[in-house]
């Protein structure tokens, strides 16, 4: 079935650290079904959601660049230190510096627009904006560097030990590295907070009118039509891809964290996925990593 789905079309490593290196993560898998060579991904991790048991590993503590998976991050720090979610936020010029030079991903916002922190929280993850992550970051910290010093502080928290951040967007520079391992542990510890589990799993949202005589913004997530086409090709699949993030830079590759459940037991996993092959625009590679994974842990 697999097959039939991913057949419509067939991160590098740097840091201020060294890898940690856990033999135990290298190439495993508990369900005995799967093989890292059946994964494209060079990096790879599922693990309960429930208890973090790792159920599948390859190259889990590789030191990748995780692109737009750092909004996760973003969420995250932002619904720790946010209290009041309804706060309306004007977005001035600041927010949008070196965006469109570094080609950045935008929610499609202007200056002078007036959002609310929600808002903002939507249109970081669906999107993957980066003009939402910077305000969100701005309005919580006061600068997009004393921000990223919390998501640092957070990360070393959750025992994120290859994870170091240097911006809240997932811009490339070779000191802003990841894990899939790290990963996994930050959308495990994020799903635990009922906001960040409904922003991740939503596929479509619209924000409050953000200038006068303007429509709210109408936000896709960027895993929308594929999973729109996976259910319309999948025959009566053993899983259900519930939502997540994606992330793609030409340094990083195709990146990808997803929740799944299995439509039987309705258990939950965590599959990240680092350093795809692919192009920006085309998730199907990612898709299918994650889809091979949910399909055999599950059915394992």
């Amino acid at each position: 079935m697999l097959l039939i789905l991913f057949a419509l079309v067939r991160c590098g490593t740097s840091g201020q650290q060294e890898p940690v290196q856990d033999k135990a993560l290298t190439a495993t898998d508990t369900s005995g079904h799967i093989q890292a060579k059946d994964i494209s991904s060079h990096a790879a991790i599922a693990i309960n959601a429930k208890n973090g048991e790792v159920l599948f590993a390859k190259a889990a503590e590789d030191q990748k660049y995780p692109a737009s998976l750092t909004k996760l991050m973003t969420l995250y720090v932002a619904l720790l230190d946010q209290k009041d979610l309804s706060q309306e936020v004007e977005l001035t010029s600041d927010v949008f510096t070196g965006l469109a030079e570094k080609d950045l991903a935008t929610a499609g916002f202007q200056v002078g627009d007036k959002v609310t922190v929600e808002d903002l929280m939507y249109a970081t993850i669906l999107p993957s904006g980066a003009d939402a992550a910077r305000a969100l970051a701005i309005v919580t910290s006061g600068s997009e560097e004393a921000f990223v010093e919390r998501m640092n502080e957070e990360a070393a928290a959750l025992g994120m030990r290859g994870t170091y951040f240097v911006n809240v967007t997932g811009a490339h520079d070779p000191k802003h590295v990841s894990t899939v391992a790290d990963m996994a542990k930050l959308m495990r510890a994020g799903l635990k907070n009922d906001t960040f589990a409904q922003v991740i799993q939503s596929m479509h949202y619209t924000t409050e009118a953000p200038r006068p005589s303007a429509k709210g913004l109408r936000l896709d997530h960027s895993l929308a039509r594929y999973l729109d086409n996976f259910d319309r090709v999948m025959a009566d699949p053993s899983f259900e891809i519930l939502g997540g993030k994606t992330g793609y830079t030409g340094e990083a590759g195709l990146c990808l964290a997803s929740l799944g459940r299995d439509r039987e037991s309705n258990e939950r996993a965590i599959v990240v996925t680092m350093d795809g092959k692919g192009t920006a625009g085309n998730y199907y590679p990612a898709l299918k990593d994650a889809a091979v994974l949910y399909e055999g842990i599950f059915k394992g």
